[in-house]
């Protein structure tokens, strides 16, 4: 079932509880060695910030949430679903996955997500298509939506598109 119902008194338990609560798949971090950079507190920055000035976030750890669309020269993190739709990757990030870090990619793909990584304004990607390059992930992992019904039951959306 791709809801669940929650009282509406214990919206703040959910909240709170929503990292551990709620299973969501996620990307094993890769070894220490294979970073270059430490991405141990990571910023949170909106995805528009990271694509209005990426240069101002070379180099840095950021943590964000965007529609990923993970294929062949197309790994993709997009503000919107429909900016994948209609190909639009300047609203978007291409980003660098480990092929042996694959393991969690059909729960992830075409889905929202949370990820961490390092960004490197430098490189924009296959084609040079996008605006910068999100890598070196140490997190990824499907955003759940929550949201009242017209009940005001709480529900945690778990199908995450």
């Amino acid at each position: 079932m791709p809801h669940r119902l929650v009282r509406s008194s214990r919206l703040a338990s959910v909240v709170c509880l929503l990292g551990t609560a709620c299973a969501r798949p996620t990307l094993a971090p890769a070894p220490a060695s294979h970073h270059s950079h430490a991405c141990e507190d990571p910023d949170d920055v909106s995805l528009i910030r990271i694509i209005a000035t990426p240069e101002r976030f070379n180099g840095r750890c950021v943590r964000t949430i965007g529609y990923l669309h993970l294929e062949f020269e197309g790994d993709g993190l997009y503000v919107r679903r429909e900016d994948y739709e209609r190909m639009i990757s300047k609203n978007g990030l291409w980003i660098d996955i480990d092929s042996d870090s694959l393991a969690p990619w059909p729960l992830v793909n075409d889905h929202y997500v949370l990820v961490e990584g390092i960004i490197d304004s430098k490189s924009q990607g296959h084609m040079g298509s996008w605006t910068a390059t999100i890598g070196e992930l140490v997190r990824l992992e499907r955003w759940n939506r929550i949201y009242a019904d017209s009940t005001g039951q709480i529900i945690v959306d778990t199908t995450g598109s």
